[in-house]
């Protein structure tokens, strides 16, 4: 008799032989899917099943699929790439407003909006040297250096811009990766079961800024964002360790801390004797939330939306229609979910991170892990 633990609702036997294979990841998400993307990816799953065994015909399996037949063929292309759970399951195409960051478009879109490449010059040349810096205040001085009128919001968004950019080119990334990092709080579009009712989850998450890799998350619940916050602060430090992502560059380094909700910056940052990092500590404004982490990846990590406004208690719930898992989850399940797409979201960028030199070199102990474990000396206990 088949395990059906978790897949009740599922009649084909065999979907339920290939997810008693799956990968942990395939199981999670298939878990987590509300009813309708289930019914609608097993059906998939189970004729591409068939036909790989020379069950039915290609014909068959595309109608058994509910697909015509260029559909069909789209996806059984995305499978036999992967054999995923993700190339069956009919996730949601249309795009939010800033929902991802184009790496490979974004000079381009510097260029056509019609700047000077002095300015684009300059910008490149503040963000490198210091790359610690927040993008509005290298749009100041970046409009200072111009002298020209230039507004000090646009020349923020092109520093934005610039900076994007600047993760394609290896020896840019080189000269700042490990300066500057971003520990942030923000609500995400997963939805937690909480005593009154589901309520949006919030994810604690530590980016590095050049390369726009998330080196931890944690999602909890509202009340719970402090604990989570400091945890993920422990798995940044131990994912660095463990993916060998440290690096010994000249300072100056800069860490950008965004409080979480009910939570005081501390009142006398410390380091350690061989720390030259800079903490800046944010935790005043309803603002402040997933603003720095936006303006780094975009309002996507992956799959999940970023949805700042939802981050602080009472502030209800986000519409889901466009997201990917509707139904209510443990908070266990919703971590599990922001794990998987963290991973999805820092593939495309480890591989680049080890082609310059700074993944996977075994430089052991450097400035990343020195800037996280002062942070985490600093962080309120409890």
């Amino acid at each position: 008799m088949p395990d059906r633990d978790g897949f009740e609702d599922i009649e084909d036997h065999w979907v339920i032989d290939w997810l008693n294979e799956a990968k942990a990841e395939d199981r999670l998400l298939f878990r987590t899917l509300d009813a309708e993307k289930r019914g609608i990816a097993g059906q998939r799953l189970g004729a591409l099943l068939r036909l790989e065994a020379d069950e039915i015909s290609v014909g068959a399996a595309g109608e058994m699929a509910g697909l015509t037949r260029s559909a069909f063929h789209t996806v059984r292309r995305r499978w036999d790439a992967s054999h995923e759970l993700s190339a069956v399951v009919p996730f949601a195409t249309r795009r939010s407003r800033g929902a991802a960051i184009d790496l490979g478009d974004v000079t381009a879109a510097v260029l056509d909006g019609g700047l000077e490449s002095r300015e684009i010059a300059l910008a490149r040349d503040l963000i490198q040297k210091e790359p610690q810096l927040s993008n509005g205040a290298l749009g100041r001085k970046l409009a200072v250096r111009l002298a020209d009128g230039s507004h000090v919001n646009g020349m923020a968004r092109l520093v934005q811009r610039v900076r994007h950019s600047l993760r394609l080119q290896p020896e840019a990334l080189r000269r700042m990766y490990g300066r500057s990092l971003i520990v942030d709080n923000t609500a995400i579009a997963l939805l937690v079961e909480g005593s009154d009712g589901p309520e949006c989850s919030v994810a604690s998450l530590v980016t590095e800024r050049a390369s726009g890799l998330v080196l931890a998350g944690e999602v909890s619940m509202r009340a719970d964002a402090p604990r989570a916050f400091r945890n993920a602060v422990r798995r940044a430090s131990a994912g660095v360790r463990e993916l060998e992502l440290d690096v010994r560059a000249p300072g100056p380094f800069g860490c950008i801390v965004v409080m979480p909700p009910g939570v005081s910056a501390p009142d006398a940052p410390c380091t350690e004797d061989n720390d030259e990092s800079e903490f800046a500590y944010v935790d005043s404004g309803p603002r402040r939330y997933g603003t720095r982490t936006i303006s780094t990846l975009g309002s996507r990590i992956a799959r999940i939306r970023l949805v700042p406004r939802y981050t602080e208690p009472g502030t209800g719930i986000p519409k889901l229609e466009w997201g990917h898992y509707r139904e209510p989850l443990s908070v266990t399940d919703a971590d599990g979910v922001l794990q998987l797409e963290i991973g999805r979201w820092n593939k495309r960028i480890l591989p680049r991170l080890e082609a310059c030199g700074l993944a996977g070199s075994g430089g052991g102990m450097g400035q990343l892990s020195a800037t996280l474990r002062s942070l985490a000396a600093q962080l309120p206990k409890g």
